[in-house]
């Protein structure tokens, strides 16, 4: 949106905006790995029984 000049922002606050975009997409995808990886290893008995 800035390079095409529809929002005027300075570079620090475009900066510290991506930064913590980048922080919270990293943050989400470890809560959802560890989120599938607890619910297998959770559920790795009833895995072994059916297999």
């Amino acid at each position: 949106m800035t390079e095409v000049e529809y929002l005027h922002l300075s570079k620090s606050t475009y900066t510290l905006i991506e930064t913590i975009g980048n922080y919270v997409f990293w943050i989400v995808i470890t809560f959802f790995g560890f989120w599938v990886l607890s619910k297998f290893f959770a559920n790795i008995r009833t895995l072994r029984e059916e297999g």
